[in-house]
């Protein structure tokens, strides 16, 4: 919380900091805990991403967990859509995204369109690929995606099906 005059007055209390991982971790605060439930993990809280010398990157205001990967940090809106940040906070790639892939080696899956399901996976929409600066790689096209794997990934197009039950490519 700020004063009217700008000082910081409390900070936030931490209550669930997720392992570190190259000097970054991501952390709630005002948990639900559930320990029978969901082993101490915290639920209904707000996210925030902090380094290792206890400074706060992300301000605690987020819904979901933020997404941390070399250098740039996934992050979700209240509306919804994921935008991709830098360390200090600057906008890489504005809120546009309707799920995305965690970073594997450089490049992530972004999908446009999609919906999420009563469980929170993402069904529907086209899935294209995106570097670390937000460059397209790939523009939105494919059905399903895995993640890279020794400069490899898994695709499937997205099907069209007539009425009658045939597929068109």
């Amino acid at each position: 919380s700020q004063s009217r005059y700008g000082f910081e007055l409390l900070k936030p209390k931490i209550e669930f900091i997720q392992y570190f991982d190259d000097g970054y971790a991501w952390f709630m605060v005002d948990c639900v805990n559930d320990y029978e439930v969901y082993d101490g993990f915290c639920t209904d809280g707000k996210y925030g991403l902090v380094d290792s010398s206890g400074r706060i990157i992300v301000e605690p205001i987020l819904k979901n967990r933020p997404r941390y990967h070399g250098g740039v940090v996934w992050t979700k809106t209240i509306a919804g859509k994921w935008r991709l940040i830098d360390l200090s906070g600057r906008a890489i790639i504005e809120a546009k995204y309707d799920a995305v892939n965690e970073f594997s080696e450089g490049l992530a899956w972004v999908n446009e369109g999609c919906t999420n399901d009563e469980y929170g996976y993402c069904v529907g929409g086209k899935w294209g690929l995106i570097d670390t600066s937000g460059r397209k790689i790939v523009i939105p096209k494919y059905g399903h995606v895995q993640s890279f794997s020794e400069g490899c990934a898994w695709v499937k197009p997205v099907d069209t099906v007539e009425q009658g039950g045939n597929i068109i490519a």
